[in-house]
Protein backbone atom coordinates (compact mmCIF):
# COMPACT_ATOMS: atom_id res chain seq x y z
CA UNK A 1 0.00 0.00 0.00
CA UNK A 2 1.07 3.46 -1.07
CA UNK A 3 0.44 6.83 0.09
CA UNK A 4 0.44 10.50 -1.57
CA UNK A 5 2.86 11.92 0.58
CA UNK A 6 1.12 15.63 0.15
CA UNK A 7 -2.26 14.38 1.14
CA UNK A 8 -2.00 11.08 2.96
CA UNK A 9 -4.35 9.88 0.53
CA UNK A 10 -3.99 5.44 -0.19
CA UNK A 11 -3.43 5.88 -3.92
CA UNK A 12 -1.78 2.35 -4.37
CA UNK A 13 -2.75 -1.27 -3.22
CA UNK A 14 -1.56 -4.26 -4.70
CA UNK A 15 -1.93 -7.47 -2.98
CA UNK A 16 -2.39 -9.49 -1.42
CA UNK A 17 1.16 -11.66 -0.99
CA UNK A 18 0.88 -14.85 1.45
CA UNK A 19 3.02 -13.45 5.05
CA UNK A 20 6.66 -13.74 4.44
CA UNK A 21 7.02 -15.65 1.05
CA UNK A 22 7.42 -11.82 -0.23
CA UNK A 23 9.51 -9.14 0.89
CA UNK A 24 8.54 -5.76 0.70
CA UNK A 25 11.28 -5.47 -1.96
CA UNK A 26 10.78 -7.75 -4.39
CA UNK A 27 6.37 -6.77 -4.66
CA UNK A 28 8.37 -3.64 -5.42
CA UNK A 29 11.09 -4.38 -7.83
CA UNK A 30 8.54 -6.40 -9.57
CA UNK A 31 5.07 -4.53 -9.19
CA UNK A 32 4.77 -0.85 -7.74
CA UNK A 33 8.06 0.52 -9.66
CA UNK A 34 5.95 -0.10 -12.77
CA UNK A 35 3.11 2.04 -12.09
CA UNK A 36 6.11 5.27 -11.16
CA UNK A 37 5.27 7.80 -14.21
CA UNK A 38 8.67 8.90 -15.35
CA UNK A 39 10.70 10.86 -12.94
CA UNK A 40 8.68 9.86 -10.02
CA UNK A 41 10.11 8.13 -7.18
CA UNK A 42 9.04 6.84 -3.93
CA UNK A 43 9.64 7.50 -0.29
CA UNK A 44 11.27 4.76 1.35
CA UNK A 45 14.22 3.18 3.77
CA UNK A 46 17.96 2.68 2.48
CA UNK A 47 17.30 -1.14 1.80
CA UNK A 48 15.07 -0.44 -1.38
CA UNK A 49 17.58 2.48 -3.01
CA UNK A 50 20.44 -0.47 -3.70
CA UNK A 51 17.48 -2.52 -5.82
CA UNK A 52 16.01 0.61 -7.93
CA UNK A 53 17.86 4.30 -6.96
CA UNK A 54 16.93 5.75 -9.70
CA UNK A 55 12.82 4.86 -8.33
CA UNK A 56 13.52 5.89 -4.26
CA UNK A 57 14.12 8.54 -2.61
CA UNK A 58 15.99 7.72 1.15
CA UNK A 59 17.66 9.52 4.33
CA UNK A 60 21.24 9.51 2.44
CA UNK A 61 23.99 10.70 4.88
CA UNK A 62 26.14 11.43 2.45
CA UNK A 63 23.67 14.57 1.14
CA UNK A 64 21.91 14.84 4.06
CA UNK A 65 19.68 18.28 5.44
CA UNK A 66 18.11 18.55 8.75
CA UNK A 67 14.77 19.60 7.52
CA UNK A 68 14.72 16.57 4.73
CA UNK A 69 15.53 14.55 7.23
CA UNK A 70 12.72 15.51 9.55
CA UNK A 71 9.74 15.61 6.46
CA UNK A 72 10.99 12.48 5.49
CA UNK A 73 10.57 11.11 9.11
CA UNK A 74 7.56 12.31 9.21
CA UNK A 75 6.23 11.01 5.77
CA UNK A 76 7.04 7.46 6.65
CA UNK A 77 5.44 8.00 10.44
CA UNK A 78 2.20 8.86 8.34
CA UNK A 79 2.66 5.29 6.51
CA UNK A 80 2.90 3.54 10.01
CA UNK A 81 0.37 5.55 11.17
CA UNK A 82 -2.20 4.50 8.64
CA UNK A 83 -1.07 0.89 8.94
CA UNK A 84 -2.29 1.11 12.71
CA UNK A 85 -5.39 2.02 11.32
CA UNK A 86 -5.60 -0.96 9.58
CA UNK A 87 -4.48 -3.10 11.99
CA UNK A 88 -7.15 -1.75 14.50
CA UNK A 89 -9.34 -3.64 12.03
CA UNK A 90 -7.36 -6.91 12.35
CA UNK A 91 -6.68 -7.13 8.75
CA UNK A 92 -3.00 -7.02 8.94
CA UNK A 93 -2.42 -8.66 12.13
CA UNK A 94 -4.53 -12.14 12.03
CA UNK A 95 -4.13 -15.26 9.58
CA UNK A 96 -6.59 -14.91 7.37
CA UNK A 97 -9.04 -18.17 6.82
CA UNK A 98 -10.98 -17.77 3.14
CA UNK A 99 -9.33 -17.67 -0.40
CA UNK A 100 -7.08 -14.92 -1.59
CA UNK A 101 -9.65 -12.91 -3.12
CA UNK A 102 -11.86 -12.64 -0.83
CA UNK A 103 -8.84 -11.56 1.71
CA UNK A 104 -8.08 -9.37 -1.16
CA UNK A 105 -11.97 -7.61 -1.00
CA UNK A 106 -11.90 -7.51 2.91
CA UNK A 107 -8.47 -5.57 2.57
CA UNK A 108 -9.87 -3.21 0.10
CA UNK A 109 -13.01 -2.31 1.48
CA UNK A 110 -10.96 -1.88 5.16
CA UNK A 111 -8.56 0.37 2.96
CA UNK A 112 -11.71 2.09 1.78
CA UNK A 113 -13.04 2.73 5.33
CA UNK A 114 -9.51 3.98 6.93
CA UNK A 115 -9.25 6.42 3.79
CA UNK A 116 -12.98 7.84 4.48
CA UNK A 117 -11.73 8.35 8.09
CA UNK A 118 -9.15 10.43 6.90
CA UNK A 119 -11.06 12.19 4.77
CA UNK A 120 -13.85 12.87 7.47
CA UNK A 121 -12.64 13.85 10.51
CA UNK A 122 -9.69 11.75 11.54
CA UNK A 123 -7.03 13.10 9.07
CA UNK A 124 -3.10 11.66 9.56
CA UNK A 125 -0.93 14.54 10.44
CA UNK A 126 -0.39 16.74 7.66
CA UNK A 127 3.57 17.51 6.23
CA UNK A 128 4.68 21.24 6.17
CA UNK A 129 6.45 22.29 2.94
CA UNK A 130 8.31 24.87 2.35
CA UNK A 131 8.53 25.58 -1.41
CA UNK A 132 11.22 28.31 -1.75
Amino acid sequence: MGLCIRTSDIIWIHGPFPAGKYPDITIFRHVMKNFLEPFKRVEANRGYKGKAPEFVKTNDPFCAKPEHDRIQGVVRARQEFVNERLKNYQCLNVHFRHSVEKNAACFRAVAVLVQLSIRNGEPIFPVEYNDH
